[in-house]
């Protein structure tokens, strides 16, 4: 195949574009170009106009589309993920986000799922049906899922053109060893190109541990990575020796005996081949009185183990890291999956749950089948919506509403004699109260043995097993 030099155009690349060294026949173009959907640019600000601001636009669009459809929140939930997510997700594969834009993005689709302001915490509701969300999406961590799928490919021992860029940048950090590191992109003595250093904070992320009950397992210490670590610094930054990796000096475990204490020059050197000289050594020294003051007393106890964590039993050429006091293996691992763990550590506890155990102290929840009661008993959105309001408390009554100024009167609709509160209207109201007598009887009659409803259980649900007859 011959090249068309009558008809090809191209864009050069990198820092030297305006005045590149070789000269080629064929016209150099300056405008945008088109590839696959995304226009690129030397200019950085048009580039986003192009891509960026014309999605919002779009996104605008679509949303004022639907937004006067009588759509529950989960057929909202679906028309963002239908829609709006994968024109986001397309261009972030090339495209970084910036927060402003990714902030209005957020806020667009917040206000579509609502029709105006968050009713429910946004942490809240990104979570799984058992924890009281509704999977919302999460636009930052489905890219962050994305970018660690690029990186879990670089990580393969496969080899292609693409990974030598990254070799380039990482080569005095080990290049793909560092992603076994416990590292972090501040304390690293590396500049990146954007892209990829979203790609590095985002495996970083994924191995941070908001929950540090796993690290007073003596085994999981012993078993971190000495170099980049971001818990053994020296002149507050991590280290990388490439000579003493290719040595075998890769873990804490290496360099310390049963009792927690450094080897001896003489027993590592000869240990590891007579390589070392005084100065790695005395690296190594600093590195050992770098270790975390919390790991330290762990480390010189020989039988410490934290009984509340299994030794932890590490495989060869393996990338741990911990969510809870759960070790995940990432190249098992799937995008789905890699989401769901940043969605766990990313979610909070509904403030509503207080709320009933303050208001019910004696009642004992069971949350998670609380949660799951409307999707077990029905199909129909409208219905699973309502208990899910009611569960969240954001189902208003006139107490609330009168609150508001959008009604005349707390007063209960019915009955007009009491303040109309979601346990009033759904179980002390008089009419009400008559309603659940009414039903006891007709289950009766059915055979079916109900203890007494109790208020409690009309407004979560009943947990406990129905008897018959």
């Amino acid at each position: 195949l011959v090249v068309n030099e009558e008809k090809t155009e191209a864009m050069w690349l990198g820092a030297n574009h305006c005045s590149p060294k070789e000269t080629l026949p064929i016209k150099k173009v300056d405008e945008p170009i088109l590839i696959l959907g995304v226009l690129f640019t030397y200019n950085s600000k048009l580039k986003r106009e192009l891509n960026l601001e014309t999605i919002l636009k779009n996104i605008k669009e679509v949303l004022n589309l639907w937004r006067w459809r009588n759509l529950t929140i989960y057929g909202r939930v679906q028309i963002l993920k239908t829609f709006i997510v994968p024109k986001i997700l397309y261009r972030a594969t090339t495209l970084c986000l910036d927060k402003e834009i990714s902030k209005e993005i957020e806020t667009l689709m917040y206000t579509f799922l609502w029709s105006g302001k968050d009713k429910v915490k946004r942490r809240v509701v990104i979570d799984d049906y058992n924890g009281g969300g509704i999977k919302m999406p999460n636009i930052p961590f489905m890219i962050k899922s994305q970018r660690v799928l690029f990186l879990k490919r670089y990580k393969e021992m496969h080899p292609t053109i693409w990974k030598t860029v990254l070799k380039h940048y990482f080569k005095h950090l080990g290049g793909s060893f560092l992603l076994d590191c416990n590292f972090s992109m501040t304390l690293l003595p590396s500049q990146l190109p954007l892209f990829y250093k979203e790609c590095f904070s985002a495996w970083a992320s994924l191995k941070t541990n908001k929950d540090n009950s796993t690290q007073q397992n003596r085994d999981f210490i012993l078993n971190q990575v000495i170099w980049n670590n971001k818990s053994i610094l020296i002149g507050k930054k991590s280290v990388y020796r490439d000579k003493l990796v290719k040595a075998g000096i890769v873990k804490i475990k290496d360099i310390l005996d049963p009792q927690g204490i450094l080897l001896d020059f003489e027993t590592m050197n000869n240990l590891y081949s007579n390589i070392l000289s005084y100065s790695d050594y005395f690296l190594l020294y600093s590195i050992s009185q770098s270790i975390s003051a919390q790991w330290k007393p762990v480390l010189r106890d020989p039988s410490y183990n934290n009984p509340a964590n299994k030794i932890i039993k590490y495989k060869k050429g393996m990338t741990y890291f911990e969510v809870g006091v759960q070790m995940f293996i990432l190249e098992n691992l799937k995008a789905k999956q890699i989401y769901k763990i940043f969605i766990n550590k990313d979610v909070i506890e509904p403030t509503s749950k207080l709320k009933y155990q303050q208001k019910y102290p004696e009642y004992t929840f069971e949350w998670e089948e609380i949660y799951s009661i409307p999707y077990k008993a029905t199909i129909d959105t409208k219905h699973r919506e309502f208990q899910w309001k009611i569960l969240h408390r954001i189902l208003y009554g006139n107490s609330s509403l009168y609150k508001m100024q959008l009604v005349d009167s707390p007063l209960c609709i019915f009955c007009k004699t009491e303040n109309e509160t979601l346990e009033h209207l759904f179980f002390r109201c008089k009419l009400i109260s008559n309603f659940w007598m009414a039903i006891e009887n007709s289950l009766k009659t059915e055979q079916i043995l109900l203890s007494r409803l109790l208020e409690i259980e009309v407004l979560v649900g009943i947990t406990k097993e129905i008897k018959y007859k």
